[in-house]
């Protein structure tokens, strides 16, 4: 069963879902959704590295997800860290790897990695990193927080479970304003306890903004689009609450631009929205139009109007999770499972539909999260056990990256 505390879209999250629990069938609304032939897969030219196996402990484990700040230092989570086992930040620098910030009591409460305790972090207008935690602050109920050039942590926000929420999930996004905005699992204090969005200013202070969906429903992370909308999905939201995609504006105005049709199975979405060059939001779902647990990659107007463009059969993937736009035009992601071996691939598809395998995972490490796009022109990413059983950083080569982020020749 769902929980109804933490986000589809949270890497760790999935991860638990997935373990523990059978996945609801997806079946989209008939007409809406056409499914766009499958292409032949292109030769690929990549090539694989491992360039960080964590070792637990004080050296961390189980890493969820990545990003870059904007001079080239990849940092990330680890959800299990230190003799507490509340997790860390890393980074990565230089190739050199280190622990910048260690969670202490107080500011995550739990030591299972699977509860999603720490979501990913961004990179906020004024260059600080900015995250969340599902179940740390002084309630218990999540924190919010920033972290300093000197690597000290500072609480922002201790979400309280009254009308600022609780529980709150998955990637901070930057508004027009310089703002952040985010989603919580729920919204309590006398409020209906749906899924809340709400706008967090870089003092901390906190205005909810809007309650999206149902009861238990799932609500991914929120995309800035280029008309300054911010664009989500939902498990269980729409208009017969059967999932869907909804534009918010910054002021919390929410308006429903597609639902799953009506008496059919929830939408299962992994990842949240990105944004292309030619305007259009692509994602990804954890379901197949024919209900097996393989997943498509989808792309969607501003206006709502879906198509999609690959449906994983398990050989060459099955269970996406979320997608990056490289600086060819094409979009990259990972895969969970399915691949020659059966432990996931990392794959490149282009806005047209064309697939294809980059790299299959020969033995157990589960590739998880959002792959982040290095300076260097290569795909990072995160397995959870490869190594030595402890997780994994992974960079693949990709030679129309690395054409497009040479220098020009002068």
């Amino acid at each position: 069963m769902l929980d109804r505390r933490s986000s589809p879209s949270s890497p760790a999250h999935v991860a638990r879902r997935r373990c523990l629990a059978a996945l609801a069938s997806l079946a989209l609304a008939p007409g809406l959704l056409a499914a766009a032939p499958r292409p032949a897969a292109a030769p690929s030219a990549a090539t694989y590295e491992v360039v960080h196996a964590f070792t637990g402990g004080a050296g961390g484990a189980n890493p969820t997800s990545l990003m870059f700040t904007s001079d080239g230092t990849l940092y990330g989570i680890a959800q299990l860290a230190g003799a507490n086992q509340r997790g860390a930040i890393f980074r990565l620098r230089g190739g050199v790897f280190e622990i910048a910030h260690a969670f202490a009591d107080g500011e995550v409460s739990t030591q299972d990695w699977d509860q999603g305790k720490l979501d990913p972090l961004v990179q906020g207008p004024d260059g600080k990193l900015y995250g969340t935690t599902f179940d740390g602050g002084s309630a218990g109920l999540g924190l919010a927080y920033r972290l300093e050039a000197d690597d000290t942590l500072v609480p922002l926000h201790h979400f309280g479970g009254g009308e600022d929420g609780e529980r709150p999930n998955d990637q901070l996004a930057t508004g027009p304003d310089g703002a952040l905005y985010g989603t919580a699992a729920t919204a309590g204090g006398g409020g209906s306890g749906l899924p809340l969005v709400y706008r967090m200013a870089l003092d901390g202070s906190v205005t909810p903004l809007a309650q999206i969906g149902t009861w238990l429903n799932g609500l991914s992370r929120q995309t800035l689009a280029s008309d300054g909308n911010f664009y989500s999905m939902s498990q269980y939201g729409g208009i017969h609450s059967h999932g869907g995609a909804q534009r918010m504006a910054p002021d919390g105005r929410v308006t429903a631009i597609y639902s799953v049709g009506f008496n059919r199975p929830s939408m299962v979405p992994s990842g949240g929205f990105v944004q292309h060059a030619d305007g259009l939001l692509y994602g990804t779902t954890e379901i197949s139009l024919d209900g097996s647990e393989n997943g498509t990659v989808f792309r969607m107007t501003l206006d709502g109007k879906v198509k999609i463009l690959h449906h994983f059969l398990g050989p060459e993937g099955r269970m996406p999770f979320g997608l990056v736009v490289g600086s060819d035009g094409a979009l990259y992601g990972a895969t969970i499972a399915g691949g020659p071996a059966g432990y996931g691939v990392v794959y490149r598809i282009s806005p047209d539909g064309a697939y294809t395998v980059l790299h299959s995972f020969d033995r157990f490490e589960y590739p998880l999260g959002r792959l982040a796009l290095g300076p260097d022109g290569r795909l990072y990413g995160v397995t959870s056990y490869g190594g030595t059983g402890k997780g994994s950083i992974y960079a693949v080569a990709v030679e129309s990256l690395r054409r497009a982020a040479a220098p020009p020749r002068r």
